[in-house]
């Protein structure tokens, strides 16, 4: 419960901290419109379709946000179905866009994001290595027909690993128990069948 109260203080923090530091716009007419989505004096807010979506974006306990928070060394605030980002340089907040954008769509495609796709996420945007194969996560997933849910790669070598099987006759899956190399190909060999 402590973790709620100090988030809502600290956005009335943050409305405080504008006035006392920008007492000039204040009694402007347009300073209390907030935008859609954009950078205000450091801070950029994002507006989400709906509270659900924010919801599912920010995990349970909000465990996503807290990820992205570590990734990219900023605060990171809701409210309604608002996420701000404060504290950070312009490259953080371009990956905190692509990010959140990711998590949303995924939300909206009836996915809640687990914090190992979050993760996934995150390495995709943040790592020159893997950006090349941030594409490969949108369509690393596993549609069963007649199936309720899909599964979803929760790792980029997930992801590389669903289009080995697509792609090849023959993959060969090294790796520690319980990293998912069973489950995904009983799966894929499912929609392949049925």
């Amino acid at each position: 419960m402590s973790g709620f109260f100090r988030r809502s203080y600290r956005v009335l923090d943050l409305q405080r901290w504008r006035l006392y530091n920008f007492p000039d716009r204040a009694y402007h007419p347009d300073y209390h419109e907030r935008p859609r989505s954009g950078v205000l004096d450091g801070f950029l807010t994002i507006v989400l379709d709906t509270s659900e979506v924010l919801s599912g974006v920010c995990g349970a306990n909000d465990c996503n946000l807290r990820l992205i928070e570590l990734a990219l060394g900023g605060r990171i605030a809701t409210r309604g179905n608002e996420l701000s980002l404060e504290g950070t340089d312009s490259d953080a907040v371009s990956r905190f866009c692509a990010i959140v954008e990711k998590l949303a769509a995924t939300v909206a495609g009836g996915d809640q994001p687990s914090a190992d796709f979050v993760g996934a996420v995150i390495e995709s945007v943040t790592d020159p290595d893997c950006m090349a194969d941030s594409g490969i996560l949108d369509e690393a997933h596993i549609q069963i027909p007649h199936g309720f849910a899909r599964v979803q790669a929760r790792s980029l070598n997930q992801a590389r690993y669903i289009k080995g099987m697509r792609s090849h006759d023959i993959v060969f899956c090294i790796g520690p128990a319980g990293t998912g190399k069973t489950f995904l190909a009983v799966a894929e060999a499912l929609r392949e069948v049925l």
